[in-house]
């Protein structure tokens, strides 16, 4: 039964998910309407990782990492349509190839800066190094998901 009630929950967040995908994507499709969408997400989005601090159970932690993603959305519409008008006035291979090279470098230099820190220091704690792998760019940015 529990297993049950765990796929039913995991193909409502699809659902909603896709839902909301396209009612913020029509929502975005005025500029004037995209920056508002990207700060009240930004504010959000944050106020979810500072509820972060004060939670004490597993579920309590899901809840958050759910409602948390479903405000990237607010964000992450809005981005990817800047980044679209960007591309059309400007060359989609060259914007494309830029924004894969910049992504690429932000995903580097981390690792790069805690291969430095181990190579120097080797009492560097191993989960302080993956924790901050973590946050550098590997979850939930959306760039490192297979397209």
């Amino acid at each position: 039964f529990g297993v049950l009630i765990l796929g039913v929950a995991a193909s409502l967040s699809g659902v909603g998910t896709i839902i909301l995908t396209i009612f913020m994507g029509r929502l975005s499709n005025k500029m004037d309407r995209r920056k508002k969408m990207i700060k009240i997400g930004g504010v959000f989005y944050a106020l979810t990782w500072i509820s972060r601090l004060f939670v004490s159970t597993p579920l309590e932690a899901l809840i958050l990492s759910f409602i948390g993603g479903f405000l990237l959305i607010f964000i992450w519409i809005p981005v990817h349509s800047f980044f679209c008008d960007y591309a059309r006035e400007h060359g989609i291979l060259r914007t494309t190839v830029s924004r894969e090279m910049w992504i690429n470098t932000g995903q580097f230099l981390p690792t790069l800066i805690l291969a430095v820190l181990l190579f120097v220091n080797p009492a560097v704690h191993v989960f302080n190094i993956f924790f901050i792998l973590v946050r550098f760019g590997v979850h939930e940015t959306g760039y490192t998901q297979k397209r």
